[in-house]
């Protein structure tokens, strides 16, 4: 893993935004970053951005489910949302704020998404497995209607930066033999 991590921050690290043709570029970029803290860190490669009603970042964080020590609530979306309910006490009104992931939210993470009120939420990959945005219809109806007037889908970023993000989520969860397949199926153009 240790191989795949250093290539995967190499390719991160010479990564230019192009905030013309893909205007989420630079806080998916950030996210991305903030995944790769996470997996450097022995935890899965997932990373959050909480942008204000401006555009500007108001706090990032990332995945630390097993480092600094286990927290099964530690994903970067909760990271994300703790930081800023600690240091924003007074800010009850979050509909126009912007959370961007670096993977598509899971069940647990969306939903505390739409019950905190934000407004905007776009992430870099897909996560077929267990994201839960492209799932809506399998959403209670409560959770549904706390859906209702948001902002959700993927970012608007590039096919690039949308890959590392995948990656660096697929090998640090042990699922980089997709990453293989997919990559000998590319070799051979199909």
């Amino acid at each position: 893993m240790a191989a795949a991590l250093s290539s995967l921050a190499q390719r991160l690290q010479s990564y230019v935004p192009d905030p013309r043709r893909f205007p989420q570029d630079p806080w998916v970029l950030v996210a991305v970053q903030e995944a790769l803290a996470a997996a450097l860190e022995g935890n899965f490669g997932i990373g959050a951005v909480l942008l204000d009603a401006q555009g500007d970042l108001v706090t990032k964080g990332h995945n630390q489910v097993f480092s600094p020590y286990f927290r099964s609530e530690a994903h970067a979306e909760m990271v994300v949302l703790n930081a800023f309910e600690s240091a924003h006490r007074d800010v009850t009104r979050v509909g126009k704020y912007t959370l961007i992931s670096s993977l598509e939210p899971c069940p647990m993470c969306f939903a505390r998404l739409l019950t905190a009120g934000i407004g905007h939420i776009f992430y870099a990959a897909p996560d077929a497995g267990a994201g839960m945005v492209s799932r809506m219809e399998d959403l209670p109806p409560v959770w549904k209607s706390l859906a209702e007037g948001k902002e959700l889908g993927l970012a608007k970023c590039s096919p690039d930066l949308q890959k590392l993000a995948l990656e660096f989520f697929l090998v640090t969860t042990g699922n980089d033999q997709r990453l293989k397949d997919r990559a000998s199926c590319e070799a051979v153009g199909n």
